[in-house]
């Protein structure tokens, strides 16, 4: 039973679509000469490294996924490390979980690319009227306090009128007093000491009685 392998490689960012072209040709070419037959290929772009590679931090990753070409695979190796292109490489042997995940995740690649998914185009919402009528929610204190000070005039006008109508009649009162004259105090005078004076002389007559 063949293996199924796959190589990732890394690529200097200095290089040229050409360049890199050029380069995954080569490795391809040394394992179809090993007789390995090539499932896929992929480039997966420019992608920053985890740590600088001789003062890189950029490369170009491509993944090749092949059966059989064991014996190719050493002879492959030596190659990536003689080429300045090449950064970093990895080859790993696939399981059959991971060829099957591999084919799923194909599978994904290929319908997102026949059916992209379709993005809405987000339509302004218009404020409902829960929203219009938020803002006289947030003036409902400011109206309560207006009722409570309107409420609160009249009972301070009453009151007030309560307490000036007591004075207003007392000073009525005073006023409807009619003005006693000079000459009536006079004649009251002379009434008293007429009084006085008849007293005294019945006072005398009784005496010498």
């Amino acid at each position: 039973m063949t293996r199924q392998y796959e190589t990732v490689f890394i690529m200097t960012p200095v290089l040229s679509e050409k360049q890199i072209g050029e380069t995954v040709k080569k490795y391809t070419a040394i394992l179809k000469s090993g007789g390995a037959e090539i499932v896929h290929e992929g480039s997966w772009g420019l992608k920053k490294l985890a740590y600088p590679v001789q003062k890189k931090s950029t490369g170009f990753y491509h993944c090749v996924e092949f059966t059989g070409g064991s014996d190719t695979i050493p002879a492959m190796e030596v190659a990536f490390k003689r080429d300045e292109r090449i950064l970093r490489f990895l080859t790993v042997s696939l399981d059959k979980h991971a060829v099957a995940f591999n084919i799923k995740d194909r599978a994904k690649a290929k319908d997102r690319a026949v059916n992209p998914p379709v993005t809405e185009k987000t339509e302004e919402k218009k404020p409902s009227v829960a929203a219009k009528e938020e803002p006289k929610k947030e003036k409902a204190p400011a109206e309560e306090t207006k009722a409570e000070a309107t409420s609160e005039a009249p009972a301070k006008e009453e009151a007030s009128a309560k307490v000036e109508a007591p004075a207003a009649a007392e000073t009525k009162e005073v006023e409807a007093k009619p003005e006693v004259s000079a000459e009536e105090t006079t004649e009251v005078k002379k009434e008293d000491n007429k009084e006085i004076e008849a007293e005294s002389t019945e006072e005398e007559a009784k005496t010498e009685a």
